[in-house]
């Protein structure tokens, strides 16, 4: 029988983590914080898109992005420095960033922008925030995630929730 570090063999119920409560509100106000931006954002991208074209937000914006890239590079200098070395070892790690970062500004953005330019805001979020359920097959199918009766539960209500808000 294999041991599960975050597990008692004995009784079977979780051992407490070790997270002090200093570091679990962190984590807390992160969550909310992206929570708060992901709510808002769609918002203020409805009233740009008011007044220019997708395509020119997403230049606009990816410019933005490359500045601020450029300096949060000099921030993290060291991480960064580290993590290049890390991914030499492993090259197909740029390509998979490549992938990922031209999937994401490019595919995604205009599609999403494009959508905000002729739905309702509300509508284009709540159906656009079904992905975690994609990332929960796949997260299961290639990195063998486990997936309980209770995550299955939640995709069901997650499905049930987008289509009573559509």
């Amino acid at each position: 029988m294999m041991r599960n570090i975050r597990t008692n063999l004995i009784i079977y119920k979780p051992i407490k983590n070790n997270i002090s409560n200093v570091y679990m509100t962190y984590l807390i106000l992160q969550y909310l914080s992206v929570i708060l931006i992901y709510g808002v954002s769609p918002i203020i991208n409805k009233y740009v898109l008011a007044h220019i074209e997708p395509e020119s937000f997403m230049v606009i914006g990816g410019f933005v992005g490359l500045i601020s890239a450029i300096i949060f590079s000099f921030v993290r200098k060291n991480n960064l420095l580290f993590d290049i070395a890390n991914m030499n070892k492993h090259k197909h790690v740029y390509l998979l960033i490549f992938l990922s970062s031209f999937i994401l500004s490019i595919i995604v953005n205009y599609n999403y922008l494009g959508l905000l330019n002729v739905e309702p805001a509300y509508r284009v979020t709540s159906v656009t925030s079904c992905y975690p359920l994609i990332t929960a097959i796949l997260g299961y199918l290639f990195l063998r995630e486990q997936v309980s009766i209770k995550h299955l539960a939640g995709v069901v209500l997650i499905i049930g929730g987008v289509y009573m808000l559509s």
